[in-house]
C-alpha cells in the first residue's frame, strides 16, 4: 500500500508539472524563438473514380484479344472434327460449347465496355465514348446479329435433340454451319487487326499465323474425307477400307478415337503435301470429286504461303535501313564539311 502511494503521488506530480518551454536558438539572428505545436486537418478526397470504357488500345484489350484466340481456334477444330466422328447428342463436347460460349457471351459484354474508334460506322466522325450509345451502336450492328442468332439457333437444335432424341444429322450440321462461318471470319479478323499494329513483330505473326492454316487446312481436309469415307459406311469402295493394308495395325472398328483422329490428320497433311504416302485411285465419285477440290485448294494454300513468307523472309528491316541511311548522312555531311575521318 505505501509504495502504491508513492505511485500515486508522483503520477499528480507529473500532471501538475508545468511544460518546458522549448527555445530555437538561431545563431544567425541570435533571437530564441519559442517552438509552437499547430495542428491542422487536411480535408477527405470525396472524388468517385467512375467507371471508363475501355480504350482500343488498352493492356486490358489487348490482353484479352490474344485470350480469344483460344476459343476462337477451338471453334474452328471442333466443327470439322465431329462432321467425321461425333453424333449430334448430348454429351462432352456440347458442354465445351457451352463453356466457350459463356467466354463468347462476356466478350460481347466487353464489346459494350469498349470505346468505338472514330470511322467504324459511316459517317462517323469522332470516337463514341459513351456507354450507352456504344450499347446502342453494337446492339443494332450486323456483328451482334449474327452472334446471337447463331448461338439462339444452335441451343435450339440441341433442346430439340435432349428431348426427342430424333434430330437428323443433316440439319444439326447445317443449323451449326453459320457459327462456325462467323468464327472463323472473327479468327481471321483478329490477325488482320493484329497486322496492322506497330508494336507486333510481323514475321512471328506471320509464321504463327501460317502454321495455324497448314494445320488447320490439314485437319479440315482430312476430317472431310474420313465423313465421305463414312457416308460409304466404310465399304470396300472407300480409302479408309483399304487404309488397314498401309498399317495392319490400324482398324476402323477396334481402334481408339485418338488413333482415328491420327489417321485422319495423316490423310489431310499428305493430301495437302501432295507427297501420295497413301497409294489408290478414289474408289468412288464423291472421292474423287474430294479429290480434285483438294488439289485445287492444295495450290492456292501453296501460293499464299510461299508469297506470303518469302516476302517476309527476304524484307529488310526497316530499322536497320534507317539506321544505315542516318550513318550514310552523316558520312556526306562530314565529307562536305572537310571534317577528319576521326
Amino acid at each position: 500500500t505505501q509504495l502504491h502511494k508513492l505511485k500515486e503521488r508522483f503520477r499528480f506530480r507529473r500532471a501538475k508539472r508545468p511544460a518546458k518551454k522549448i527555445l530555437i536558438h538561431n545563431p544567425a539572428t541570435r533571437v530564441k524563438v519559442k517552438n509552437k505545436r499547430v495542428n491542422f486537418r487536411l480535408p477527405k478526397s470525396r472524388q468517385h473514380h467512375t467507371f471508363e470504357p475501355f480504350e482500343p488500345d488498352s493492356l486490358v484489350l489487348r490482353r484479352w484479344a490474344h485470350f480469344m484466340v483460344i476459343p476462337l481456334s477451338y471453334e474452328v477444330w471442333a466443327w470439322p472434327f465431329r462432321l467425321a466422328f461425333g453424333e449430334a447428342e448430348f454429351n462432352a463436347a456440347v458442354t465445351a460449347d457451352i463453356v466457350f460460349d459463356i467466354i463468347f457471351f462476356a466478350d460481347m459484354l466487353r464489346k459494350c465496355a469498349s470505346v468505338i474508334p472514330a470511322g467504324t460506322y459511316p459517317d462517323q466522325d469522332e470516337p463514341i465514348k459513351s456507354f450507352a450509345s456504344i450499347t446502342r451502336h453494337y446492339l443494332g450492328s450486323r456483328e451482334f446479329l449474327r452472334d446471337i442468332t447463331s448461338m439462339v439457333v444452335y441451343y435450339t437444335l440441341i433442346i430439340i435433340d435432349f428431348r426427342s432424341n430424333q434430330l437428323n444429322l443433316w440439319i444439326f450440321w447445317a443449323g451449326t454451319l453459320p457459327r462456325i462461318a462467323f468464327r472463323a471470319q472473327k479468327l481471321r479478323g483478329y490477325f488482320k487487326d493484329m497486322s496492322r499494329n506497330l508494336q507486333v513483330n510481323a514475321r512471328m505473326l506471320e509464321a504463327v499465323k501460317f502454321t495455324m492454316i497448314i494445320f488447320f487446312s490439314s485437319h479440315w481436309v482430312g476430317c472431310f474425307v474420313f465423313w465421305l469415307s463414312r457416308l460409304y459406311s466404310h465399304n470396300d469402295t472407300t480409302w479408309v477400307h483399304h487404309f488397314p493394308e498401309l498399317v495392319p495395325l490400324w482398324s476402323e472398328s477396334t481402334s481408339p478415337l485418338a488413333a482415328q483422329y491420327l489417321v485422319c490428320l495423316y490423310k489431310g497433311f499428305d493430301s495437302m503435301s501432295n507427297l501420295s504416302y497413301v497409294y489408290g485411285m478414289p474408289g468412288n465419285w464423291i472421292e474423287m470429286m474430294w479429290s480434285l477440290i483438294t488439289m485445287t485448294f492444295q495450290v492456292y494454300m501453296s501460293a499464299l504461303i510461299l508469297g506470303s513468307l518469302l516476302n517476309y523472309l527476304v524484307r529488310s528491316d526497316p530499322w536497320d535501313e534507317a539506321h544505315k541511311q542516318r550513318m550514310e548522312d552523316l558520312a556526306a555531311f562530314a565529307n562536305a564539311r572537310h571534317m577528319p575521318p576521326e
